[in-house]
Order: C-alpha cells, then sequence, then structure tokens
C-alpha cells in the first residue's frame, strides 16, 4: 500500500529535516548537533564552576583552620604572661614540719595573719644568739625575714600599699639563686635547736667547687657576717631570743 508519509520522510530526507510527530516542532540536524553542543558546553561551565567553588572552600576552610590556629596559639601565649605575672605578683611559702624558714621577696607583700604565722627581722647581734623582733602588715620588697609557723604552704600576695622600711634588720636575701662569699649564717638545726649556722663555703665566686662562697637560694635569708660584732667573729652558730614587736604598717616610701 502506499504510504504518503513514508514518502514525506524520504522525500524530506535530504534537506535534512525531521518531523516529530504529534508537535509541532521542527529541527534540522545542524540545530539538534548546536543543541547538544550548547548543552555539553553549558554542563562543562557548571563542573568547572562546581570544583573552582570546592576548591575556593577548601582554601576557606584552610584559612579558617589556620585563624583559629593562630587564636589558640594567642591565647596560650596570654594565658602563660597570666600566670607569670601571677607568680611574679605572688609567693608560696612552704614550711616544713621543722615550724621554721627564711624568706626575702621581691615585692611589697602582706604577711599571714593566720594559723600562728610570725615573721621576724633580726634586730641585734649578740654573743651567742640573735634577737627576733617580730614584724606584721606589708612587709617591704627584698626585706629578708626569719618565719616561725607550723607546717604548711602561706601564701604572700603583692600588696598595693606602701610599707616602711624597717629600721633595724641585719638579715639579708636573695630573689634568686645567687653566689654569697662568706662567711655567711643560714637558718639550720643543730640537734634540735634551731638557730643560725655557719653556711658551709663549697663554692667559688662562679658556683664552681671552691671554698669561699655558698648558694644562697631564691626567696631565701641569710646573717652576713659583716653583721657580726668584730669580738663574735668566727662564732659557729647563734640561736635565737625573741623581743617585742614592731610595726610595719606606716606608709613611707613608695610600693617597689
Amino acid at each position: 500500500m502506499f504510504c504518503p508519509y513514508f514518502c514525506f520522510l524520504i522525500n524530506n530526507w535530504g534537506n535534512h529535516h525531521f518531523f516529530a510527530m504529534g508537535t509541532l516542532n521542527l529541527y534540522s540536524a545542524r540545530e539538534v548537533v548546536t543543541i547538544n553542543s550548547n548543552y555539553s558546553n553549558l554542563t562543562e561551565e557548571i563542573v568547572i564552576a562546581a570544583k573552582e567553588s570546592l576548591v575556593a572552600a577548601n582554601a576557606t576552610k584552610e584559612n579558617i583552620i589556620a585563624t583559629q590556629a593562630q587564636v589558640n596559639a594567642a591565647a596560650n601565649e596570654l594565658a602563660a604572661k597570666i600566670e607569670a605575672i601571677k607568680a611574679a605578683m605572688s609567693h608560696t611559702l612552704n614550711v616544713t614540719e621543722a615550724g621554721w624558714a627564711t624568706l626575702c621577696l621581691g615585692f611589697n607583700a602582706e604577711i599571714p595573719t593566720n594559723n600562728g604565722f610570725k615573721a621576724y627581722v633580726v634586730s641585734e647581734v649578740t654573743k651567742g644568739a640573735v634577737t627576733l623582733t617580730q614584724v606584721q602588715g606589708v612587709l617591704p620588697a627584698n626585706e629578708a625575714i626569719i618565719v616561725e609557723a607550723p607546717k604548711g604552704e602561706y601564701n604572700f600576695l603583692m600588696s598595693a600599699d606602701a610599707a616602711t622600711e624597717i629600721a633595724e634588720n641585719h638579715l639579708e636575701g636573695t630573689i634568686n639563686d645567687e653566689c654569697i662569699e662568706g662567711p655567711a649564717y643560714i637558718l639550720g638545726i643543730y640537734e634540735g635547736v634551731v638557730g643560725l649556722y655557719n653556711a658551709a663555703l663549697d663554692k667559688n665566686a662562679t658556683g664552681g667547687a671552691g671554698d669561699t662562697h655558698f648558694i644562697s637560694y631564691a626567696n631565701k635569708a641569710y646573717l652576713p657576717a659583716d653583721a657580726v660584732p668584730a669580738a663574735l667573729q668566727g662564732a659557729a652558730s647563734f640561736s635565737f631570743r625573741y623581743e617585742g614587736t614592731t610595726s610595719i604598717e606606716e606608709v613611707e616610701t613608695e610600693n617597689a
């Protein structure tokens, strides 16, 4: 049977036209290729854009991570500085079972009053003994003291108040470990007797082995030999004798 529609397709095949049944659309082969090409180009552009977005996102993520690392480092550095400031503004004194200690601080500090804590300066050196005079209130910076207290830890906090210098105190102290020339006397106990005893001179001026110096450790006190009267030079030790109470609450000098 003759089919006019089939003839129509054949007759128009050479013109490269296609008729879509049920529609009014008529596309040439060249137009179809163009559409497919445009679709491919569009898809490629979308893929490229997606890749670029992903790269940018990764870069942003890396920047965020790097920034967070910098923030963390800065926070750690700040925390370390705060701890250093705290350490510079306070000191914890550990008193052993012996019940005695020495102390010298580089800042004005309130003397503790809890738990029977007492602080003394050496106001006089006499034959066989040194006189301990109690001090209270704000301890001046670089003032060396002898402490009598029950075993425990005692906190010294920097004071905003100024403190008066103590008129008579033969003790000296060190803020850091220091090689001190002898002779000198340091806190000790011998046969149950607490006192100031000759420091063993086993160092030289540079801290090496020798017989002229000793190490005075950080925040410790000692009695230098030049504080001892000439007639008493060479004494092996000095026991303690109590006398009076000196208040150092007056404000006369700037806070050190």
